[in-house]
């Protein structure tokens, strides 16, 4: 299990984000070596499941973790087009089962300040919480300055392995009578979930973890397992995307969909490190950030930035991030001959990101699956245009972005190709993340949570 213990800078192997030290993921084969689970059909939900060995979780031996299939470009309902993405939709739903509590049961009073309690073993720092960290650390900011109280609750002791890190955070957490509601994210709080409990999910690990192999695969299931757990014993499940919500119902086994409340971005704060950090490009600047992970993409648009170089010559493509996948993709950056036209940035500070967008021309997403895509509101608030996979949840939070087909080279070179022949700014896209403002989203999450209507559409 080499390498799912921490270095020196590295926090978590197996969800969470990675740092520079993560490139030992790669030197270790049996990261490439399938996981050798037993497998069992699911007729009833068309999904596979991994039977996958659990000797602290619940005192079970084995437990089935639903692993979600692929999804493919033109995959039903889950994909929503850009042209359907009206906004998200609120359900206003607990998991309701026969015989189990119903919201009434919360006795939250609408519109009174709440005291919350957050469960979340993710680091709380950008380097390896990426996303869900600047997701949860942003919405308990905005829940405060609405008159709430929000306390945090983390792992204190620290173990080599992320996985086992979780599962001990969630054995020594208790129930308690100080706050209105708890609110545990993702896995955390699965031991203690009941009343006035709210399980909220930044993505779905059983959709997340197909795309992963080997022991990282094993280990995000194990999460799954817990995740699962969670949402059927919590009070209430809110997602960040009618897709997390999709999926959640399916994968889990939810009588309906739970509430689904996006992620919030703090606009003001974001649009003054914009101008505070300003920044320019002598070239045609294409922009990635996020994770080193398999679902990322990253290869996809090293390929497309190759067939591209005779077109554009003066193309440089940035890469802000690291992550487990950072030596392959080097790799075949240098197989590619891009040097020269690939920038790894590596990890970097807020303010430095927010010179990294003012430098670019165009973002790109290729990632085939994602939960939410927090850095889609950072490119839209910078007025930046997209280029993105047609895929989970992308088309609902960058409506105006341009959708390319997913896993495609040609696509994706097409669509950066177009950008470059408009050069313009991306209008439509700085109106459209109004809605994801903080404090909105905020008031949405207050309200889900407590049992009240959530507007169909934030806008």
């Amino acid at each position: 299990m080499a390498h799912l213990v921490r270095g020196a800078a590295l926090g978590n192997v197996d969800r969470a984000g990675q740092s520079a030290a993560a490139e030992r993921v790669e030197s270790d084969l049996r990261h490439d070596v399938a996981l050798g689970s037993e497998r069992s059909g699911d007729t009833g939900r068309g999904v596979e499941l991994d039977a996958v060995p659990l000797t602290v979780v619940e005192g079970q031996r084995i437990a089935f973790v639903p692993v979600a299939e692929r999804q493919g470009q033109t995959g039903g309902r889950i994909e929503t087009s850009a042209e359907e993405a009206d906004g998200f939709r609120g359900h206003n739903s607990s998991v309701a089962r026969a015989g189990e509590r119903t919201g009434d049961d919360m006795m939250v009073s609408p519109g009174s300040p709440l005291r919350f309690r957050f469960l979340t073993s993710t680091p709380l720092d950008i380097t390896r919480g990426s996303g869900t960290f600047v997701g949860i650390t942003v919405l308990a900011g905005a829940l405060r300055k609405l008159g709430h109280t929000v306390d945090f609750e983390f792992p204190r002791r620290h173990l080599p392995v992320y996985t086992l890190e979780r599962l001990w955070f969630n054995r020594g957490l208790r129930r308690s009578d100080a706050y209105d509601l708890t609110v545990g994210f993702d896995m955390d709080g699965y031991r203690i979930a009941g009343p006035r409990h709210v399980a909220s999910l930044k993505g779905v690990i059983a959709d997340e973890l197909v795309w992963e192999r080997g022991l990282t695969r094993a280990t995000m299931g194990v999460q799954a397992h817990c995740e699962r757990l969670h949402v059927h014993r919590a009070e209430r499940v809110v997602t960040c995307t009618r897709y997390s919500a999709i999926r959640a119902a399916e994968l889990y086994g939810l009588a309906q969909e739970p509430a689904a409340v996006p992620e919030p971005i703090d606009l003001a704060r974001w649009r003054a490190q914009l101008s505070e950090h300003p920044a320019q490009a002598s070239r045609f600047t294409v922009l990635n950030v996020g994770r080193f992970y398999p679902r990322k993409r990253v290869d996809i648009l090293l390929r497309a930035a190759a067939r591209l170089r005779a077109k554009i010559p003066e193309l440089e493509v940035r890469i802000v991030g690291n992550g487990p996948c950072n030596r392959r993709w080097r790799r075949l950056a240098d197989e590619l001959n891009l040097e020269g036209a690939v920038t790894w940035v590596g990890d970097v500070s807020r303010a430095e990101l927010a010179a990294e967008y003012n430098r670019c021309h165009v973002f790109c997403m290729p990632s085939v699956q994602e939960a939410f895509g927090i850095v889609l509101l950072e490119a839209m608030a910078a007025a930046k245009p997209i280029v993105a996979s047609r895929a989970a949840a992308i088309p609902e939070v960058a409506r105006y972005a341009r959708l390319i087909k997913a896993d495609n080279v040609d696509a994706l070179a097409e669509g950066l190709y177009e950008e470059y022949r408009k050069a313009g700014d991306f209008v439509n896209g700085s109106k459209w993340v109004e809605r994801f403002d903080a404090l909105r989203v905020a008031a949405h999450f207050a309200a889900a949570v407590s049992g009240e209507p959530v507007p169909d559409s934030l806008g």
